[in-house]
């Protein structure tokens, strides 16, 4: 087994916030919630007065032809609807970061619970995590919320986070902590602190967390990730009442094909239709989609590497 480190000064969490790429991990999510924060004090001031232009679902300038590139009136353009790309970028930022950080969190903790769980107390407890794990892991989570989305009509981003957490933590990352913690299980400094008296609370807590943590970061990092590119495909499908307005649904207004020849911007002719494309808008949603799986990435690496400083050779 890998050797966690404890012998830097500082500790364990010490070490992780000064770890190069958790802090570049923040410092993206950081951004990303200032992008999230401006769109309500954009309404408030500059774009006060103006909902029939700049309100995110339903906005949409009269005067131009959309979708149309970066101007003073808008910043980023419009989409193929004639919406504000700004004024919808920033309002997809929240739920977006919502579902992610909600899906991980609950990952970590249920993955965790349920591998440490299973690998102290072996038996039924270890029948029971291992076959809920095996079937979690063959139920896509991306199919579960697009069946629940469309089931339930005020289905949100609370509830898609509560889900994709639920299937993907005690699925496969339950079984990836508990093959990790069947390992730290048997090493002696267990059965040390078995014979000075330590129940399985404190066993659990302070001798196996720390070496499933590491593991654990990464498969937050997956869920994380997957939650996001899975609400991303519900939005781009339309399938949803919480669908209109998101990254994902950004997409899919970026594009729009007409049986018509028209000449605008980030258009071309295909045979006997005509496609316009509105740039600004279809790489605002990737590039916010992907800074979000940057952090995600940057911050679960550099926190294993931090805690087992083998893992970045």
């Amino acid at each position: 087994m890998t050797r966690i480190d404890r012998t830097q000064s500082g500790g364990t969490g010490r070490r992780v916030l000064r770890h190069l790429k958790v802090r570049v991990g923040f410092a993206v999510f950081v951004l990303l919630l200032v992008g999230a924060a401006a769109h309500p004090l954009l309404q408030a001031t500059i774009w006060k007065g103006q909902e029939s232009i700049y309100n995110p679902e339903t906005g949409h300038d009269r005067d131009l032809e959309h979708p149309t590139g970066p101007s003073a009136a808008h910043p980023l353009g419009t989409d193929a609807l004639g919406r504000d790309v700004l004024s919808t970028l920033t309002f997809s930022l929240a739920p977006a970061l919502q579902v992610s950080v909600l899906a991980a969190l609950l990952v970590g903790l249920l993955s965790i619970a349920a591998g440490s769980l299973a690998a102290y107390f072996r038996g039924w407890v270890d029948l029971a995590v291992t076959s809920v794990g095996d079937a979690f892991t063959l139920l896509p989570p991306a199919i579960a919320l697009l069946v629940a989305g469309i089931g339930k009509p005020a289905f949100g981003m609370i509830d898609a986070g509560l889900l994709f957490g639920l299937i993907y933590g005690l699925g496969p990352a339950a079984l990836v902590i508990r093959s990790r913690a069947m390992s730290v299980i048997e090493k002696p400094f267990i059965d040390a602190a078995r014979i000075a008296g330590s129940g399985a609370g404190r066993i659990i807590g302070t001798q196996m967390l720390p070496h499933l943590l590491p593991y654990a970061g990464i498969q937050m990092m997956g869920a994380g990730i997957g939650a996001l590119t899975s609400v991303a495909f519900i939005q781009y499908l339309g399938a949803t009442d919480q669908s209109r307005v998101g990254l994902g649904s950004m997409i899919y207004t970026a594009i729009d094909i007409q049986p018509v020849r028209l000449i605008g911007y980030g258009s071309f002719n295909m045979g006997d239709i005509h496609v316009r494309i509105g740039w600004t808008s279809l790489l605002s949603a990737g590039l916010a989609m992907t800074l979000i799986a940057a952090a995600l990435y940057l911050i679960a690496v550099g926190s294993r590497e931090a805690v087992i400083p083998s893992a970045s050779r």
